[in-house]
């Protein structure tokens, strides 16, 4: 290795989230592509409100499906969080010309206020470049960064990843659900797409979501003032759950790992002409 350092490591490890992360997607598409793993809802008309109430009324056993997610979103955020450290001992073995003092305490802090990154940095940043760690202070979470990957409402991407980081090495696999962000409405040969995400967007007049919830057995899925006739007063498969695998939030773990994956790149990158 040369005395001025190398980020070969990161992008071996960011290669390498990619893989875990495009594994993540098949192994969702191909759960839900098996009829009996999506989930089902019903509709109920409430008289009292005129609305129609829809509910889940059969839920997979998903258990096994949702530990394999897990263990691959684990796998990924892993190799992240890795890359980050790996370009911080580069820095380190740039300023010091590969007399590198402390190696267990160089590390890539990520901090919430701007006193716990000055803490973390005469930790862990001790042997790296004051122009330098001013770059990585720029990344820190009481930062707002531009979106170049949106996933809902905004979180900061290094403190998503440190979070999932911490759970998946220090203390249990990652929750993960199916969300209640979106749902296809059977009416014969006809399928209306009735999109939920939040409580903000609405894709046809009347309906009222209740948020993004855990998709569960006899969960309420939303509310709806649909025209007269539309549906029969109540319905007992009204369509499917669209299946895809999410975080305890609602947000898909796939377009999290982008927008978080995203930012790892662009640290690398801003870093990389250094070698």
């Amino acid at each position: 290795m040369s005395s001025r350092g190398s980020v070969d490591g990161c992008w071996s490890k960011i290669a390498r989230a990619k893989e875990h992360r495009d594994l993540l997607e098949s192994h969702s598409k191909q759960t839900f592509s098996v009829e009996a793993n999506r989930p089902r809802f019903g509709a109920k008309f409430e008289a009292d409100t005129s609305e129609y109430v829809f509910y889940v009324n059969y839920m997979p056993d998903l258990t096994a499906a949702f530990d394999r997610a897990s263990l691959i979103l684990g796998d990924a955020v892993a190799n992240l969080r890795s890359a980050l450290d790996y370009l911080v001992f580069q820095l380190a073995i740039w300023n010091t010309n590969g007399n590198v003092r402390d190696e267990r305490n160089v590390q890539f802090p990520i901090t919430d206020k701007p006193e716990w990154f000055t803490k973390a940095a005469k930790k862990y940043l001790g042997e790296i470049h004051p122009d330098h760690i001013a770059v990585i202070e720029r990344y820190q979470g009481y930062y707002r960064l531009h979106e170049e990957v949106s996933v809902g409402l905004y979180f900061h991407p290094l403190v998503m990843l440190r979070d999932l980081s911490d759970t998946d090495k220090h203390r249990l696999l990652t929750s993960v659900m199916v969300p209640s962000s979106a749902m296809s409405l059977e009416m014969g040969a006809a399928a209306i797409p009735i999109l939920l995400f939040g409580s903000i967007q609405e894709t046809m007049s009347g309906v009222r979501s209740l948020g993004i919830e855990r998709v569960e057995l006899n969960a309420e899925l939303t509310r709806a003032k649909l025209p007269a006739g539309l549906l029969r007063n109540d319905l007992e498969m009204a369509g499917y759950v669209v299946g895809q695998i999410a975080l305890t939030d609602g947000r898909p773990t796939v377009p999290v790992l982008d927008k978080v994956a995203a930012v790892v790149v662009k640290i690398v990158r801003e870093f990389e002409p250094l070698f």
